[in-house]
C-alpha cells in the first residue's frame, strides 16, 4: 500500500475530509490568482488547470537520489513560476485542458 493511500485511510478514519479541504484549497488558490492578475503580476490567461498541470508534471520528475529529485523539482518550479509572470508581449497560450482535480489514493 502506498504512503498516500495509508495517509488517506488514517486521516479519513479520524474525520478528515479530503474533498472539502481540496475544495477549500482550490478556492484559496483561485482568489490568490485573481488578486495576482488584478495586480498585474500573473499572466491574464492563467487558469487553475495550469497549476494542476504543473503539479502533475512535477510528480513525474525522476532522479537517481532524493537530493537530485529535490534539486530538479526546485528548478522545475522556478521555471514554471517565471512562465506564469505577466509580461507585456507574452505569446498567447494554447487553450487550457480540462484536467481532473488531483486525488490522493
Amino acid at each position: 500500500m502506498g504512503d498516500l493511500v495509508l495517509l488517506r485511510r488514517v486521516a479519513t478514519s479520524r474525520g478528515f475530509d479530503f474533498a472539502a479541504q481540496r475544495e477549500r484549497a482550490m478556492r484559496a488558490v483561485g482568489e490568490l490568482a485573481r488578486r495576482a492578475k488584478a495586480g498585474g503580476r500573473l499572466r491574464a490567461d492563467f487558469v487553475l488547470a495550469d497549476l494542476i498541470l504543473l503539479l502533475q508534471a512535477n510528480s513525474g520528475i525522476r532522479a537517481e537520489t532524493p537530493a537530485e529529485a529535490l534539486a530538479a523539482a526546485r528548478r522545475f518550479a522556478a521555471l514554471q513560476i517565471q512562465s506564469f509572470r505577466a509580461l507585456p508581449d507574452a505569446p498567447v497560450l494554447p487553450p487550457a485542458p480540462r484536467l481532473p482535480l488531483l486525488t490522493i489514493g
